[in-house]
């Protein structure tokens, strides 16, 4: 049996939608987007450069992509929502077009056909089979900054396990079995941060993926992500993401109100529940 390491990804939203206008600024969130466009063309704005979206043709935005969206009119659109595991977790930001592929007008239409609340199994696979060819055509490049050292990697494991709580320098220490000077040198080392700066990050990262994909309180996700109380969570979410929490979760409001899904059904519920 082959060796190989667990990949695995979460779909947070699937929608077939069609918007009077396409017109965005700031839309970086941590996780990957994936879009196709119909008949019609659109614009991603990005690192100084305008992107044209040519018709029939998908667009894969990593994480943390700052780019903002642009069209002249009505445009139809199917796009996906998702994170994945190592090493697809962390990579540098960029907007890749994609190769051609499966025709993904036919598979669009044909994924939101089906009703009901649970998604069928059929369903499941072909959405992540989507994702999955999407993450195969990702550069090296972009995934070059990812973490190289096992020692290190068991600690950003350890901090993936445990973001619900204060986690302090000499546990991650332990989660390694090395010593905690050579623990904090090793770990900056390998991902250009201190330990306590990066677990910061990944708490903020998953409080976005709170804001946007459930309902629940800032109080409550100030808690579930580890901090003492909201106060404290809107300081340092505005420090490192530039808005506050209650900003960034309006944007998930507009978009949701612009678009008129098409028999579609997003991955929300999905992430509520795993979230109560």
């Amino acid at each position: 049996m082959q060796n190989e390491p667990k990949f695995g990804l979460r779909i947070l939203c699937c929608r077939y939608v069609q918007v009077d206008a396409w017109n965005w600024e700031h839309l970086a969130a941590p996780y990957w987007r994936l879009y196709w466009n119909g008949r019609q063309t659109g614009v991603i704005r990005h690192d100084g450069r305008d992107i044209a979206m040519a018709p029939h043709s998908a667009y894969l935005i990593a994480p943390d992509t700052d780019y903002g969206s642009r069209s002249d009119g009505p445009i139809e659109q199917f796009y996906i929502h998702f994170v994945a595991d190592r090493p697809f977790d962390a990579p540098a930001p960029g907007v890749l077009p994609l190769a051609h592929g499966p025709d993904l007008a036919a598979l669009a239409r044909d994924l939101m056909a089906e009703s009901g609340d649970a998604f069928s199994a059929r369903q499941l696979a072909a959405r992540h089979a989507l994702c999955m060819w999407g993450l195969a055509q990702v550069p090296e490049s972009w995934l070059a900054g990812r973490c190289s050292d096992p020692a290190i990697a068991r600690a950003e494991e350890h901090m993936l396990a445990n973001l619900h709580r204060p986690v302090a320098n000499l546990e991650f220490a332990a989660s390694t079995g090395l010593g905690l000077r050579t623990f904090l040198r090793r770990f900056r080392d390998a991902v250009g941060e201190s330990c306590q700066d990066r677990f910061r990050r990944k708490r903020i990262q998953h409080a976005c993926l709170l804001l946007q994909f459930t309902d629940h309180t800032l109080e409550r996700i100030a808690a579930d992500c580890g901090f003492c109380d909201r106060h404290h969570f809107s300081r340092v979410f505005r420090q490192l993401r530039g808005a506050s929490p209650a900003a960034f979760r309006r944007i998930r409001e507009e978009l949701a109100a612009v678009g008129t899904t098409s028999g579609g059904r997003s991955g929300q519920e999905g992430m509520a529940a795993k979230a109560r």
